[in-house]
Formats: structure tokens, sequence, C-alpha cells
């Protein structure tokens, strides 16, 4: 498992040195930086440590780490970056 997760955090190394888009590149390294961190974890300790734990009301959302929240931002990140941006096709005006 934890070579498996070691190649993918390499792969997603990889991708962020090539990627040319600013938060694909982010996106990339926050991923590969929370897998790590994550490896980290399961190699030192033999498991993931979860310690962020949040309750309201009745309702518990799932225990987390600082590394899940870099590998979730991250993914947004990318997402963001593959979105296609609309440019208007009205040249802007200079005003000085």
């Amino acid at each position: 498992m934890a070579a498996l997760t070691g190649a993918l955090t390499l792969a997603f190394a990889v991708m962020a040195f090539r990627a040319q888009h600013p938060l694909e590149r982010a996106g990339y390294g926050l991923v590969a930086g929370g897998a790590l961190g994550n490896i980290i974890d399961r190699l030192r300790q033999g498991a993931v440590t979860d310690f962020l734990d949040f309750y309201w009301r009745d309702w518990h959302w799932p225990t987390f780490n600082v590394a899940d929240i870099a590998i979730t931002l991250g993914a947004v990140l990318i997402l963001a970056a593959s979105l296609p941006l609309r440019r208007s096709k009205e040249p802007v005006l200079d005003q000085s």
C-alpha cells in the first residue's frame, strides 16, 4: 500500500513541475504534499493519525487531518484550473 501511494505521490510531484497553469501547479503540489504526509504517518506509526473531529448537534463530520485538507484543496485547484475561462470578445478601452 505504501509503495503504491509513494508511486502516486511521485507522479503528482512530476505533474506539478510540468503544469503550466499556476492553480494546476499548486494543486498537484498540495496533493503530493498531503499524500507524502499521510505516507510518513503510515510508515512511522503504522496508520494515519486523524485528529480534527467536528460535531454540530447530532451531526458528526468524519475525522480528518491536515494532509487530507491539502489533498482536497489540491483536487479543487486542479479542477478549477481545468475549467475553460470565458473571455469577453470586446476589447478593453484604455481610459488614460
